[in-house]
C-alpha cells in the first residue's frame, strides 16, 4: 500500500537561477500535506511545446540535489533538451527530519541514519519507509505533469546507489514512467549476500525473499519498455550480479522484438554516477523521449 495521492501539491517556486541555455527553478511541494519536498527544476530555454522530462533521484549525499556529482548529470540531461526534476530524499539536502533549529544541527546522522531511524519505527507499526520514498518519487511525476513544458506521456526516471533504489521503486509502482535508467544498484540477491555489506531501511523490502523476488523482476516490471542499467566495474553491487541479470531478461524484450530496449553500460568507475554514465544517460532519454539521436 502507498500513501495517498490525491492531496493538493501545493507547489511553489521561491527562486529562479539563469543559466547558459537554460534555467533552474527553486521547487517546494506537500507530497502528503505539511510533508515538503525540495527540488531543483531545469528547465530549458526556448520551450515552445510540451517535451520529455526526466525525474532525477539523489543517492546517499547529503547535499543531495545539490552535489556536484548530481548537478554534472541534470546539466547534460538538459543541454540534451530534456526537462529535469532533481528532488532531495528523506534525510538529505534540504530535508532532515530531526533538525535542531536552535543549534542548526541534525539530532540524527544525515542519510542512512535518518532512514534507519525512520525505518525502524516503520517496521515497528508494520509499515516500510520505503513506501514514502517511492510515494515521494510518484508525486515528483504528478508535479511535472502539471507543468506546460512536459508531456505526461514522456516521462523517465534515473538515478544511482541509493537514487538506483528509488528509480527501481518507481520502476515497478508508477506506469507512467516510459523509459527508466538506473545506476549503480541493479544487481541480484545471490551475488549482494556474498558481499557481506548491509542496506538502509528503505533497500529492505520485508517479505520479497519470501515471494522469490529479485532485481531480474524489477526489470522485467519496465517490458517492453526502454530500460538502460547503469554500472560501474569496482562496486559493493557487485558487477557479476548486474550482468547476470541483464543477461537473464533479456529474452522478454526479444518476445515483443524490441531486443534494443534492453541497454547495460559499464563504466571503469567505483561507486558514482560517473561523467561517462551522465552522457549516456542523456543520449537514452534524447533518443527514447525526446526521438533525437545524439552524441555527446
Amino acid at each position: 500500500g502507498l500513501p495517498s495521492s490525491d492531496t493538493p501539491l501545493n507547489p511553489r517556486i521561491t527562486g529562479t537561477i539563469k543559466c547558459d541555455g537554460f534555467r533552474i527553478e527553486k521547487v517546494i511541494f506537500e507530497s502528503r500535506p505539511k510533508n515538503y519536498v525540495t527540488a531543483n527544476l531545469y528547465i530549458p530555454d526556448n520551450i515552445t511545446s510540451p517535451r520529455g522530462a526526466v525525474l532525477f533521484l539523489s543517492g546517499h549525499n547529503k547535499e543531495a540535489k545539490h552535489s556536484e556529482e548530481y548537478q554534472i548529470v541534470c546539466r547534460y540531461l538538459v543541454r540534451a533538451g530534456l526537462v529535469v526534476l532533481s528532488q532531495d530524499p528523506i534525510g538529505q539536502g534540504e530535508r532532515f527530519s530531526y533538525y535542531d533549529k536552535s543549534t542548526g544541527e541534525t539530532i540524527v546522522r544525515w542519510g542512512s541514519g535518518e532512514h534507519d531511524y525512520a525505518g525502524s519505527q516503520c517496521w515497528l507499526l508494520g509499515d516500510g519507509i520505503a513506501r514514502y520514498f517511492v510515494h515521494d518519487a510518484m508525486r515528483g511525476i504528478d508535479y511535472l505533469c502539471t507543468r506546460p513544458e512536459v508531456d505526461p506521456m514522456k516521462i523517465g526516471v534515473t538515478g544511482n546507489s541509493g537514487g538506483g533504489t528509488q528509480t527501481s521503486l518507481l520502476m515497478m509502482c508508477d506506469p507512467r514512467i516510459a523509459a527508466a535508467a538506473p545506476a549503480t544498484f541493479i544487481m541480484n540477491r545471490r551475488t549482494f549476500l556474498h558481499t557481506d555489506n548491509p542496506q538502509d531501511s528503505e533497500q529492505i523490502w520485508p517479505g520479497f525473499t519470501k515471494h522469490g523476488f529479485d532485481h531480474e523482476d524489477i526489470l522485467i516490471s519496465m517490458v517492453p519498455k526502454p530500460v538502460l542499467v547503469l554500472a560501474v566495474t569496482s562496486d559493493f553491487f557487485p558487477i557479476e550480479g548486474t550482468k547476470e541479470t541483464v543477461d537473464r531478461t533479456k529474452r522478454f524484450w526479444s518476445m515483443y522484438g524490441k531486443e534494443n530496449n534492453l541497454q547495460l553500460f559499464v563504466d571503469d568507475s567505483d561507486h558514482h554516477y560517473t561523467r561517462a554514465m551522465a552522457k549516456k544517460a542523456a543520449e537514452f532519454f534524447a533518443e527514447h523521449l525526446l526521438g533525437q539521436k545524439i552524441l555527446l
